[in-house]
């Protein structure tokens, strides 16, 4: 048993109906769009949420090593202020005298005689 069923529409240029389809199909491709856009948006928004964390953390990671950095730097100020309690500034005279112990005798010189040489302190 065969049996074949077939529509055949003509539709006139111009008439409502055709004016109506082409509307739909614009409105279906127009949807479509819509809901693609949505979707990137979507996306986007997702890729925010984890750019955003994701700064959020090394910011906080930066900002921890700063407070570190500057914690570690106080310190270091502090220890040269003793230092240079201790042993006198580095802006000292060049020909205030100086003893030096050397082997147990005491020899005086200047600063200047012992930073001669370049590179020396």
């Amino acid at each position: 048993f065969n049996c074949t069923n077939s529509i055949s529409l003509t539709i006139t240029k111009g008439s409502t109906f055709q004016q109506t389809i082409t509307k739909d199909i614009q409105l279906y491709s127009t949807i479509r769009t819509m809901q693609t856009l949505k979707q990137a948006n979507r996306d986007t928004m997702i890729m925010w949420v984890a750019l955003t964390s994701a700064y959020e953390q090394k910011s906080n990671a930066f900002t921890i090593e700063l407070q570190n950095i500057a914690h570690a730097f106080a310190e270091v100020e502090t220890e040269k202020g003793q230092y240079l309690c201790k042993y006198g500034g580095v802006d000292m005279d060049n020909e205030a005298l100086l003893d030096i112990n050397v082997g147990g005798r005491i020899i005086t010189t200047t600063r200047s005689i012992l930073t001669q040489q370049k590179g020396s302190m």
